[in-house]
């Protein structure tokens, strides 16, 4: 989790840095499974992208875009949820 801390965030349309090797596509939920379990949130979403990122050897993620979503049973069985999704990268 301490590694996840160190990869930073690049939102689309943001100046990412120059890149040495591409990861693969990475992704963060945020789910409110129970309706006693808190709102989902994006900061919850792109703490769980950057874990992702850094599981692979990331020390970036570039591209990031956030969804929010209402109920989906099927799909993720979330009253709510917060979805992050971007391309890990090792930055120069």
């Amino acid at each position: 989790m301490k590694d996840a801390l160190n990869v930073r965030v690049y939102r689309v349309g943001a100046d990412a840095p120059k890149v040495a090797q591409y990861l693969g596509q990475v992704v963060g939920n945020s789910c409110k499974n129970l309706m006693t379990d808190p709102p989902p949130t994006t900061n919850d979403a792109l703490l769980r992208l950057r874990v992702d990122a850094a599981k692979r050897g990331a020390n970036s993620v570039m591209d990031v875009t956030c969804d929010t979503a209402g109920t989906d049973t099927w799909g993720t069985n979330c009253w709510a949820s917060v979805s992050c999704k971007g391309v890990a990268i090792r930055a120069e």
